[in-house]
């Protein structure tokens, strides 16, 4: 397996983990890729300077449940 085929595995992998994150945390599953696309867009604003201790993953679907409720159940 050459470089960009173990990137792009990595990619996938990480891409079916961040849905099922999200879909554990309440996500509508056909909201699941407007989830996935929010989370992405926030990334940055939301831990720009984050210096907690609790799990980033965690910090950004907080957000997002607080941010577009109607992306949950």
């Amino acid at each position: 397996m050459n470089k960009d085929e173990m990137i792009e595995n990595l990619q996938y992998e990480l891409n079916i983990t961040l849905e099922a994150a999200l879909l554990l945390a309440g996500v509508k599953k056909d909201r699941l890729e407007d989830a996935v696309q929010r989370y992405i867009e926030c990334v940055d604003d939301v831990l720009d300077g984050y210096e907690g201790d609790d799990n980033e993953v965690l910090v950004l679907i907080s957000h997002l449940k607080n941010t577009d409720k109607d992306l949950f159940s």
